[in-house]
């Protein structure tokens, strides 16, 4: 370990020694900076040698090399040991979890031990410099390694390209196994936390069983820091009826908190608005009072569990493999069953645009908690062995970008600092109003910003400047999250709705961060309901009548066959329960509505209490306006917006909340009572009206909406 002056202090495990000498050769690029000789009088031998002037870091990550070789008096050498290795030093504080007395944010993810090609860990270093070195050029600087503990040359490829390791023991272990485990990472200056485990019970039982191995780590691994488990069931969640629970700020027992807290460096909170749900983020001052249970700094537990959708060009890549391809022929007959595989590749893209716009705002959502030290996303890559089909990752399972989104598109949000807009998952505005939003900047960079420069600019999709304007900020200190500026614009007002753009670049200390956000802009529409059109939430005789004489419904629920509620988040990755993204297909709506090929953040209000219409074998043709992707496990054909012509008119369902307190929604609503009054109509599916009329009686049971918990599950 390495003491805070900087003096690393030695601990040698030696056989057959006695009477040697042990002697030691620090070194820099070769050259040898400090030496000296112990005298072995057991077998184990501790010493101390001079404080070093280059300390280990994500940011820096150096190493010297270290030769101890066992010699006789007169020099002869038994046998020799050399090693990559400099000295790093890590502490916490409040929030914070320093190292070498500089705030390090921890921006991670999760390793689920999956290997494409080898199934195995494989044990070749070269490899793993080029694979986690894609994720640390993407910004990642942690890895939890998720109940498991990689093989040595992981180690020496993390302590090379500066990413700190979280390591996890097995779910079941014994105490010499976790003795073992500890005396092989100890050695490298990556591994800087170990973890008791993943979503156990947590009892006294267990408690007894975490002081035992602090009481291990502490004595044979002093330079680490302890977290007693990611997500404490028992202590976070999952309670017995017997316990005494508290429910505010957010439930938890509390006794057990402050035993468990007591041996305790960083937590691994459940963060539940981060990953099963993370578009219900309740803004960073919430999160923050939430947070003030653990006392400690806090990295969220797997953020995001994003569902992602299958990449059917990588089962080549599987052929001649331990794992093969049956996962991808299970899915693609799946698929072909239900008439949707020549949609796979479309699906694929979109649902990647989805996620990667929807991780972005995640990713912010994080780093505005001041509360908060760092996380885990899940996942990295895709990771397969969890769930079978877990597309979860930013990059595929071989390292690889996957569609829409570069590196550098990650950078912007990952890294060492953020540059954040108030604004959340709140984009829609209302012509002619006023554009406010705060610019703050999540600052983990080591050096203090004296002076600062911001530039902002807000545009519309075509390139035109609404405004923009630049200031100048200062005095901003490591580890903080500060605001920058403040944007106001006037937004116009041509009776037409609108795309918007607001980039930011912030230049300080000889470097320039750049972020940008899209925002949507819509008039103020009229609530009149066009002459020959009715807006209903249930099809009534009278409405029926009224349709198969020629004239036009907009319903909004009660829709003629079974109905479920749907979130604007995807699914729970490797879950089969809800939808993997939107596909928006070409239809006049699209003409004064802006939206591009899937449903963004313009659609966060409408579709987070949306339900949709699920197809079944009885109704018309499947051509949506707006489809929800289906799960590739799971498929079913679901529509939030669907056409169909029934007799001489037209009905649409609609399963958007079309709330008027939304900008989008207001305007979708009178766009779409626009298109049913022109009667300009595209061609659609036609829904027999005897077929439609049996229908409108279904009943209740049939069409009610499926509640799903956190994690896809039905509740009944």
């Amino acid at each position: 370990m390495t003491s805070e002056d900087g003096i690393p202090h030695w601990h040698v495990l030696l056989s057959n020694s006695v009477g040697t000498e042990l002697r030691w050769t620090i070194s820099d690029n070769g050259e040898p900076i400090a030496h000296g000789i112990v005298p072995c009088k057991g077998d184990t031998t501790d010493f101390s040698t001079p404080a070093l002037p280059k300390f280990w870091s994500d940011a820096s990550p150096f190493l010297y090399t270290l030769t101890l070789s066992l010699t006789s008096h007169d020099g002869h050498e038994f046998d020799q040991a050399v090693r990559r290795w400099a000295p790093r030093v890590i502490s916490v504080d409040s929030n914070r979890i320093y190292v070498n007395a500089s705030p390090v944010y921890f921006c991670g993810v999760t390793e689920h031990c999956y290997f494409a090609e080898t199934t195995n860990p494989h044990a070749d270093r070269e490899k793993y410099l080029h694979d986690l070195g894609v994720l640390r050029s993407a910004g990642f600087n942690f890895i939890r390694c998720h109940t498991w503990c990689p093989p040595e040359p992981f180690y020496d490829a993390c302590d090379i390209l500066g990413i700190f390791v979280q390591t996890e023991l097995p779910s079941v272990y014994s105490f010499d196994e976790a003795t073992a485990i500890i005396h092989q990472i100890r050695r490298h200056p990556c591994a800087v936390i170990l973890c008791e485990g993943n979503e156990k019970i947590i009892d006294e039982s267990a408690i007894n069983r975490m002081k035992k191995l602090v009481d291990i780590l502490h004595a044979d691994a002093p330079g680490m820091l302890f977290n007693p488990q990611e997500a404490m069931r028992g202590i976070e969640y999952a309670f017995a009826p017997d316990q005494k629970i508290l429910t505010e700020p957010v439930p938890h027992d509390p006794e057990r908190m402050a035993i468990v807290r007591e041996f305790t460096d960083v937590f691994g909170s459940l963060g539940g608005c981060f990953s099963y749900e993370h578009d219900t983020f309740p803004g960073a001052d919430v999160v923050d009072k939430q947070h003030e249970i653990y006392g400690r700094p806090c990295l969220t537990h797997e953020a995001g569990i994003l569902g992602g959708y299958l990449d059917f060009s990588l089962e080549k890549r599987y052929e001649g493999t331990f794992i093969g391809t049956d996962m991808f022929q299970a899915a693609r007959e799946n698929m072909q069953k239900h008439g949707v595989y020549q949609n796979a590749k479309k699906y694929y893209e979109l649902n990647c645009r989805f996620i990667s716009s929807v991780r972005k705002q995640l990713f912010e959502n994080i780093r505005s908690c001041k509360s908060i030290a760092g996380y885990d996303y899940l996942g990295g890559i895709d990771t397969h062995w969890h769930l079978i089909g877990y597309p979860c990752g930013i990059f595929n399972e071989f390292y690889e970008e996957k569609f829409g989104e570069t590196i550098a598109d990650v950078r912007r949000y990952k890294g060492d600092t953020v540059i954040l807009c108030s604004a959340g998952k709140f984009r829609n505005r209302i012509a002619g109003g006023t554009f406010n939003e705060t610019i703050r900047m999540s600052y983990f960079a080591r050096q203090r910003i004296d002076n600062g420069r911001l530039h902002w600019s807000l545009a519309d999709y075509k390139g035109h400047i609404i405004a923009d304007d630049t200031v100048d900020f200062h005095n901003v200190e490591p580890g903080t999250i500060a605001d920058l500026a403040k944007v106001s614009a006037v937004l116009p007002d041509n009776g037409k709705a609108y795309g918007m753009i607001l980039r930011v670049a912030a230049e300080f200390n000889g470097t320039t961060r750049d972020n940008e956000w899209k925002f949507w802009c819509f008039p103020k529409p009229s609530d009149n309901i066009p002459v020959g059109v009715r807006g209903s939430n249930s099809v009534s005789r009278e409405d029926f009548t009224h349709v198969i004489n020629g004239g036009a419904l907009l319903l909004l629920d009660g829709f003629p066959g079974a109905m479920e509620k749907e979130h604007f988040r995807t699914h729970t990755s490797g879950r089969s329960l809800g939808h993997a993204g939107t596909v928006l297909y070409h239809h006049p709506v699209w003409k004064r509505f802006p939206a591009g090929d899937f449903a963004d953040w313009q659609f966060y209000p409408m579709m987070n209490n949306s339900h949709s219409l699920v197809r079944d074998d009885d109704m018309p043709e499947f051509a949506p306006i707006i489809e929800l992707i289906p799960s590739f496990k799971l498929v079913r054909r679901k529509s939030l917006l669907a056409e169909y012509a029934v007799g001489r008119g037209r009905i649409i369902t609609c399963g958007l909340d079309l709330s008027a307190n939304d900008p989008a929604a207001a305007w979708m609503k009178r766009v779409l009572l626009d298109y049913l009054a022109d009667r300009d109509y595209v061609d659609a599916p036609e829904w027999n009206p005897d077929k439609l009329e049996k229908r409108i009686g279904i009943v209740i049971s049939e069409r009610t909406r499926k509640e799903i918990d956190a994690g896809g599950r039905p509740l009944d």
